[in-house]
């Protein structure tokens, strides 16, 4: 059972602002990391290149150059583990990327904070769900994207609160 002045702590976590700076070499090596093809030359190579818009989930994880320097930039998901003292069982559910712009391929700058958005009650042995949201800006404030998560903790559900909403699943036809 989760003690009421922990939830409330859970439900107004949040990092501080971070930025992360990359250039074409970061964006290429993304790239190339991620499995693109000798036909995907658009992706890594300096001439027309483009960013793979999945290179906007990077902040989620302070993957590289991130400031401020400090040992461990996680995102909040790994802040709740160690405040509920279970990182390591948790389990990623969910993870949304939504575009609001291209990301410039040359170089740039993002601007983010990652906090609890939610946390749902799955019932008791079912677990806690905690729901984060990171709005990432370029360094002149616009919006670059948006990443959504979802983590679950199993051994905490039970304590009562609202259920984790379910999500409207699309399946198209296959003609």
């Amino acid at each position: 059972m989760l003690d009421q002045n922990l939830l409330a702590n859970l439900q107004r976590l949040k990092t501080e602002y971070r930025q992360m700076d990359y250039n074409w070499r970061d964006v290429a090596l993304y790239a190339l990391a991620v499995g693109a093809h000798p036909e995907d030359l658009i992706y890594f190579y300096e001439k027309g290149l483009k960013a793979i818009p999945t290179f906007g989930t990077l902040p989620c994880w302070s993957a590289i150059h991130t400031v401020p320097r400090i040992p461990a930039p996680f995102p909040v998901s790994f802040m709740i583990g160690d405040m509920l003292g279970d990182r390591f069982s948790s389990l990623q559910m969910e993870q949304e990327l939504v575009i609001h712009r291209p990301i410039d391929p040359i170089k740039g700058t993002f601007i983010y904070q990652d906090k609890v958005s939610g946390v749902y009650d799955r019932g008791p042995g079912k677990g806690l769900v905690v729901a984060s949201e990171m709005q990432v800006f370029d360094e002149a404030g616009a919006p670059v994207c948006t990443n959504r998560a979802a983590t679950l903790f199993k051994k905490f559900g039970g304590f009562g609160g609202p259920p984790h909403p379910k999500a409207a699943v699309e399946i198209p036809a296959c003609d």
